[in-house]
């Protein structure tokens, strides 16, 4: 039958890791994803100190797995129409085959590198998730060759960690560094499906250790110096380090202002100028509103932002007390944010122009009140947003 997919588009490089994907999928009970009409993607993965040679058919564009193909036990396969399994030990290779509601084949998996293709295929079907260890299973399969008995079916936490990717190690961390951040970021933009990658990059925001820019080296300017202290944490979400290890990043930043005569760290073109300098592309978006009246608009372009990749900054509050941060995430409760300053304690008295309203970050250590803090809609609505600023890999 394999024969009949000579004239299919081989695909290498553009897709990778569809065995992975199956079984994140079954993981997830994520039972869709998108190949391509025709498709066959060659693959290889080292297993449990094994290498194996992976080939994926795909016959249609959207793949539907049934929910009927995780198993109790390798006897429920003789009824199940959603999968099936074989080998062939002559040319030692195992395939195991998911069709469509319709009884129509959708995709195959061709499994080849093991030393006994009987039990390859049968590891392979527990290696994709698709049967695990259960008393059920043990009963059911009791009168089957030893070859299967013998099987050592792993349980789905020693599944993960054997699928496990670096990402995947990274991400258990609470916070990272800018070095970490570029590693992940790789693995992230490896990620094919247009959501996932959005939402791994989202989750990626969280992992930025917050900054404080009270204990800056520039202690005369270090309470107006929110603006390259969070032009300092965008940059180390793309994945870069401040290249002087001897200077905190916002230092670094300021000097590369007045070394370079960029203007009032205040203004934009300044920043627009730092993130030049830096190989980083920078935009401006004009909001000149309250939270209230562009509510809708944040929650859109800032996330699009987000999802992307980039970096964002936010402008809040009139002139008289303006201040920048570096936006997180945008939910349906608010705007979560890191600020260089502190933990805000009242909106309204900074909206109006008054002092106070912050549990203020210290002056003698890093550490950062206003770091992962979750701004309210309901606190925000007549507040001031006057611009958003994004940082993207060039």
């Amino acid at each position: 039958e394999l024969d009949a997919y000579q004239s299919w588009s081989v695909r290498k490089s553009s897709h990778s890791n569809i065995a992975k994907k199956v079984f994140e999928n079954m993981k997830k009970d994520k039972m869709s994803f998108s190949l391509h009409d025709g498709g066959i993607y060659m693959e290889e993965y080292e297993l449990e100190k094994q290498t194996y040679q992976v080939a994926v058919y795909s016959k249609k564009t959207a793949i539907e797995l049934s929910q009927d193909i995780r198993i109790a036990s390798y006897s429920a396969l003789r009824n199940n129409k959603s999968i099936k399994a074989g080998y062939r030990d002559g040319e030692g290779f195992g395939l195991i085959v998911f069709y469509d509601n319709a009884g129509a084949m959708q995709m195959v998996i061709q499994v080849m590198g093991g030393s006994d293709p009987e039990t390859m295929t049968s590891q392979w079907m527990n290696y994709l998730g698709l049967i695990l260890p259960s008393e059920e299973q043990k009963k059911a399969d009791k009168t089957l060759t030893q070859k299967l008995v013998s099987v050592a079916l792993l349980p789905l936490e020693i599944l993960m960690k054997i699928w496990g990717n670096d990402w995947e190690k990274l991400m258990e961390k609470e916070v990272l560094t800018p070095q970490e951040i570029a590693e992940a970021r790789k693995e992230i933009e490896k990620i094919e499906d247009e959501e996932e990658r959005g939402e791994a990059y989202l989750k990626l925001q969280e992992k930025v250790s917050p900054r404080n820019q009270r204990n800056n080296s520039h202690q005369s300017i270090a309470d107006v110096m929110c603006n390259l202290t969070s032009e300092a944490m965008c940059f180390e979400y793309l994945g870069i380090s401040c290249p002087d290890d001897t200077l905190q990043f916002e230092d670094y930043l300021e000097n590369i202002r007045i070394n370079n005569g960029y203007g009032e760290r205040t203004t934009p073109a300044a920043r627009d100028s730092i993130a030049a300098y830096l190989d980083v592309y920078y935009s401006y978006e004009t909001m000149g509103g309250t939270f209230s009246q562009k509510k809708e608009i944040l929650k859109n372009y800032v996330l699009l932002k987000l999802k992307s990749g980039c970096s964002v900054m936010m402008s809040v509050w009139p002139i008289c007390k303006g201040h920048l941060v570096r936006v997180i995430n945008v939910t349906d409760e608010g705007i979560i944010v890191d600020d260089p300053y502190g933990k805000v304690t009242d909106f309204i008295s900074r909206e109006n122009c008054n002092g106070g309203g912050y549990d203020l970050n210290s002056k003698t250590s890093e550490s950062s009140k206003g770091g992962h803090n979750l701004w309210k809609w309901v606190d925000l609505n007549n507040i001031t947003v006057k611009y958003i600023e994004s940082y993207c890999i060039n």
